[in-house]
């Protein structure tokens, strides 16, 4: 799959998921913002497969409200660390981006995927949170270090509740079935 094939992707995959239509122009702006943060290849797009970062990436940068925030937010949201240490991520991610990467791209990683819930909000000191919750068992990333002692502000659910707003993206399991199906689907063409 290439930088173009997943602008519209992810398009489609957006449509219905607001009051408002998807915006093909507020799409393509975060694609140039990924672009300029260096997390997707530069020029038109067409020439270059992405790698299962990259697509992550594009992933994370439909996380913010404004699409010029998304290379920002793929790079914040990206390196949030799972609470308690690698060990207690996701399959063992050390980081979000690598969580997501293996969502999209390991059929048996999405088998109990409920949904992951992102998030640019403030949670304790630092901005990003999130979570990946399967059928019995959450996971949740932020900026706390593994030696960190917990804080009621750590915790995402806590954190949205004493702010006084807090937006955040929710994916459901479908979402990365039908974007790993598509990128099946582009490797074959």
């Amino acid at each position: 799959m290439n930088t173009h094939q997943i602008e519209i992707v992810l398009l489609r995959l957006m449509q219905g998921g607001d009051v408002t239509p998807a915006d093909r122009s507020d799409n393509r702006a975060r694609i140039e913002n990924l672009r300029c943060f260096g997390h997707l290849p530069p020029g038109d797009g067409l020439s270059q497969h992405l790698n299962a970062e990259q697509i992550a990436r594009a992933v994370l940068g439909l996380a913010p409200v404004r699409a010029d925030w998304a290379g920002h937010a793929a790079a914040v949201l990206g390196g949030l660390r799972p609470k308690g240490g690698a060990a207690e991520g996701f399959c063992g991610a050390p980081n979000l981006v690598t969580a997501i990467a293996l969502l999209i791209m390991d059929c048996s990683a999405r088998q109990m995927l409920d949904h992951v819930r992102i998030s640019m909000g403030q949670a304790g000191d630092y901005r990003g949170y999130a979570q990946i919750a399967l059928e019995h068992q959450t996971f949740s990333y932020s900026w706390a270090y593994p030696g960190d002692v917990p804080r009621p502000t750590d915790d995402p659910d806590a954190t949205a509740c004493a702010q006084l707003a807090s937006r955040e993206l929710v994916l459901a399991g479908r979402f990365f079935d039908e974007l790993a199906s598509a990128i099946t689907l582009r490797a074959i063409i």
